[in-house]
């Protein structure tokens, strides 16, 4: 009787200690799983320049917002964007300079202030070429969750773009880069699902913007 009594408790420390390694398996691989969309003002996606990435677009307060529509090189925000008029494009057929980062005419700093700054073509081709994209909703949002090496996350909602009004709304991003191209077009982040791309665009389009504090 001792006997198998002593078989049993032999037994159940075995089993127990087995649930241990089994929950401690499940808690390293928790640590693992890719964090959700960071609501932080500044992210850090563990990218090989170091520059980090506002959570938000511009004029927006969360993530899956929106924000505001810019022409290229305007800081003003605006709803509707014909290309000439009253409301027109302030540099038609005008060169500002090549990358207007950090000048007066890069709407995430005239806005924010500080070190932000508009992204420039090489910053959106790091971000396709070291973070994975996943087309998905956030809070009933249709776009991008863009993961970076550490985990950490931001997302970018399925804009649209304003040429003169808004059109592709929930279908397709557009984002301003600071980089010009020959003073007609600009350079731009444009997406839809299973789709990433770099391009031209027609510099008075109404587009989002996604700012950037570059590593010094």
């Amino acid at each position: 009787m001792k006997k198998s009594l002593s078989v049993l408790a032999l037994f159940a420390i075995i089993v127990f200690g087995l649930n241990l390694v089994s929950c401690g398996g499940d808690a390293d691989k928790s640590k693992q799983e890719v964090k959700e969309v960071s609501t932080d003002s500044v992210v850090d996606l563990g990218l090989p320049s170091g520059n980090l990435w506002a959570s938000c677009n511009l004029g927006a307060d969360s993530p899956e917002k929106y924000g505001d529509y810019f022409a290229w090189g305007e800081v003003e925000k605006k709803d509707s964007f014909p290309k000439k008029g009253d409301n027109g494009y302030k540099h038609l057929g005008t060169l500002i300079g090549d990358d207007i980062a950090g000048t007066k005419y890069d709407a995430a700093m005239a806005v924010l202030g500080g070190d932000w700054k508009m992204p420039n073509q090489n910053d959106f081709n790091e971000l396709i070429e070291n973070c994975k994209w996943e087309w998905t909703k956030y809070k009933d949002v249709d776009g991008y969750k863009v993961i970076g090496t550490n985990g950490n996350s931001i997302f970018f909602p399925a804009t649209g773009f304003c040429d003169p009004i808004l059109c592709n709304q929930a279908m397709s991003g557009y984002y301003w880069s600071s980089t010009d191209v020959k003073g007609f077009d600009a350079i731009t982040l444009s997406f839809e699902k299973g789709k990433r791309n770099i391009k031209e665009e027609l510099r008075y389009r109404g587009q989002s913007i996604r700012p950037i504090i570059v590593k010094k």
